[in-house]
């Protein structure tokens, strides 16, 4: 029997580098999710992908769905038959839609009652039916940002799609999507080999094929290509290399046909400061740096990568050691005219830059800063008052000068520069750089102490600002990385064990905006922003129903948050874990069917037993030791006291009864339980952890 060979390629203007890899994972994950729910089964699939093209090729493609009996439910009994047992309107109007035959019909029991109803066998649809229903769902379906329209379709997509292959073994399978109908072409590299060519069937698409048409289509093996080349080119050069996975999967993108050169540009730029040689290499023009071997000198060799291979390389190095020389040449310039003004004058020059049009200046921004920064310090008092002063003060000045203006994404390093320049304190400098940490949501944090603090204040008024002019972030919609901002805060309180009260912290920095009006409002939704965003980046790590267990207490501090989950995640892998959260879901049902009072209420000691006595004395026990805990949170000790005494609960529940019949001893037991409940809460709710299903 043929096996099913299917294929599908999208061939799409230049592609976002960026997004490529992103973009063919989704489109093989949305085709996979989508199969199985169509019952359809592969031996094997594969995705390809470069800056012009998307493709699937799926071997053995079976389509699973078998035939189906349905049964139409017509009218019941009573309302197909009147009382003389003639043919109701109802009962004809049935047949006739479905055109049932008379002897077909059957009485059948539904849900206790008796319906007509009439029995057929449907067929399964055939593979090349489902296949076309369901391809240009599972392309629309592709997750773009910015998608675009380009044409009359009227369709969206991330660029412009130029033509559609779709092919199962020799047949097209026929889909009119994007203004176009799908056929059997494809293309090469679109200047070595830039003709359509036909394939007469899926199976001839394969990596030998454009490797003649000079095209790498499998995304991995470029990468291979790539990092051999370099390989090569570190022997040759006599260099090291550090290779960064992110730009090395940029360039991938941006080529189909590999092929990498060096340049060398002139040795008077080595004196630019090494940080912004090294943007403007790979941040602008995608080279790689080079560097004297077995140090961290940066020598003045760069790699560059083409997209085609030439015999006469010459012009194509000398091209690009020109580009090179240029931006060079422009950062040169742009460094003696900013040192002609002085960071401290730069100062005023935030006057006129607005942080937001609807939040004032920048130099407003850092004023604010200066009062949550000062506030942080008060609480932790870690550093010294006036370099904290200093640092804010230049730490957006930056922003000012002609090196920022034209490589935005320096902006700390060029701060950082140039406050060494003009003689500033080392610690200073280090604040004006670090205080843009975290730059992504894992990314490194501010080593520095004052620049901790900075760094809090500053996402922090950004944060309060936008909510307090309803600019807060989206779904899918974030223009001031918000959410970004919100977890680099948490992240630098728990990991640098900062003891602050984020619901003051909040408050302080929506009155250094004069927010008078809905302040208790805006503070409970930044701090729902913040706890939402606290589950998001720590439940990668920790199961959801803990991190949700202490949430829930409305803590205001993080680090303590942290501490109670780390402690509980540790707790729940020892052997009587199960044992507690059974025993307090057991309580808590007790007490929810009771109608009694307890608030305030106090244990009569004379209607205690023995075991109740014990549980009564642990009880004190564990508030007294409690107050110690809380302050020094060791949660772990806690939870072993927790455990001791739900040893004693097992008992208790086995030897007494709770409902008793003398209702003051009953009351007494309830009330017990209700004592023995609100300490759970010392560490979180335990109504929301979850009891794992045995595997």
């Amino acid at each position: 029997m043929n096996k099913n060979i299917f294929l599908i390629e999208l061939i799409i203007e230049d592609l976002p580098a960026l997004q490529l890899h992103e973009l063919s994972k989704n489109f093989l994950k949305i085709f996979i999710i989508t199969l199985k729910i169509y019952n359809i089964t592969w031996d094997s699939i594969k995705n390809f992908s470069t800056l012009r093209r998307l493709s699937l090729k799926i071997k053995n493609l079976k389509n699973d769905n078998l035939s189906k009996k349905i049964r139409i439910k017509g009218p019941s009994i009573e309302k197909a038959y009147d009382k003389n047992g003639t043919k109701t309107k109802n009962f004809k109007k049935w047949i006739k839609k479905f055109q049932i035959p008379i002897n077909k019909i059957q009485k059948s029991i539904i849900n206790k009652k008796e319906y007509l109803t009439f029995h057929i066998k449907k067929k399964p649809s055939s593979l090349q039916d489902i296949l076309k229903k369901i391809i240009p769902k599972i392309i629309l379906k592709i997750p773009c940002k910015n998608s675009m329209y380009w044409n009359q379709s009227q369709t969206k997509f991330i660029r412009p799609v130029r033509n559609i292959l779709i092919l199962l073994n020799k047949n097209i399978i026929p889909v009119k999507l994007f203004g176009l109908i799908s056929n059997r072409l494809s293309t090469g590299h679109f200047i070595l080999s830039p003709s359509y060519f036909s394939l007469k069937k899926a199976n001839e698409y394969t990596e030998e094929l454009y490797f003649q048409k000079k095209v790498i289509i499998n995304y991995k093996k470029r990468k291979q290509e790539i990092l051999k080349q370099i390989n090569t080119f570190k022997k040759k050069l006599g260099c090291s290399i550090k290779i960064k996975k992110s730009l090395i999967n940029e360039i991938t993108s941006l080529v189909e046909w590999p092929k990498i050169f060096s340049g060398k540009f002139p040795e008077k730029f080595l004196k630019i400061p090494k940080l912004i040689l090294i943007h403007v290499m790979e941040e602008q023009q995608k080279y790689l740096p080079t560097y004297q071997k077995n140090t961290k000198i940066l020598s003045n060799n760069f790699l560059f990568i083409n997209n085609i291979d030439i015999k006469n390389s010459n012009n194509v190095i000398l091209g690009n050691e020109k580009v090179l020389c240029s931006r060079f040449d422009d950062v040169l310039f742009f460094l003696k005219k900013d040192v002609l003004i002085s960071l401290e004058k730069r100062i005023n020059l935030l006057k006129k830059i607005n942080f937001h049009n609807k939040l004032g200046t920048l130099f407003k921004k850092i004023i604010r800063m200066q009062k949550i920064s000062l506030y942080i310090n008060k609480k932790t008092k870690k550093n010294n008052k006036k370099k904290i002063i200093r640092a804010i003060s230049l730490s957006k000045c930056d922003l000012t000068t002609l090196m920022v203006a034209e490589y935005p994404k320096l902006q700390g390093i060029i701060g950082y520069q140039y406050s060494k320049f003009f003689k500033e304190d080392l610690e200073i400098s280090n604040a004006i750089q670090e205080h843009y940490y975290p730059k992504y949501s894992t990314g490194p944090l501010p080593k520095n102490s004052i620049a901790q603090i900075i760094s809090i204040a500053d996402k922090l008024d950004s944060i309060t600002g936008l909510f307090s002019i309803h600019e807060e972030p989206q779904k899918n919609y974030d223009p001031y990385a918000s959410k970004r901002a919100a977890i680099g805060i948490i992240r630098i309180i728990i990991e640098n064990n900062i003891q602050i009260n984020i619901s003051k912290l909040i408050q302080k920095s929506l009155k250094s905006y004069n927010i008078k009006k809905n302040l208790n409002f805006l503070k409970s939704k930044i701090l729902f922003f913040l706890n939402k965003r606290f589950i998001q980046f720590y439940t990668k790590k920790y199961p959801k129903d803990i991190i949700k267990s202490v949430l829930s207490l409305k803590l205001t501090n993080f680090v303590n948050i942290y501490l109670r989950i780390l402690n509980l995640h540790f707790f729940q892998k020892q052997k009587n874990y199960l044992k507690i959260l059974l025993t307090y879901k057991r309580i808590n049902n007790i007490l929810k069917k009771t109608n009694f009072k307890f608030k305030n209420k106090k244990i009569d000691k004379n209607h205690l037993k023995n075991l109740e006595k014990k549980i009564f004395k642990k009880i004190y026990l564990i508030k007294k030791d409690n107050k110690n805990y809380k302050k020094k949170m060791y949660y772990l000790n806690f939870l072993k006291n927790l455990e001791k005494l739900c040893i004693l609960l097992e008992k208790f529940f086995k030897t007494k009864l709770i409902n008793h019949p003398q209702k003051n001893v009953k009351f007494n037991r309830l009330l017990l339980l209700y004592k023995i409940k609100k300490i759970f809460f010392y560490i979180s709710d335990f109504s929301y952890l979850k009891i794992k299903k045995k595997k």
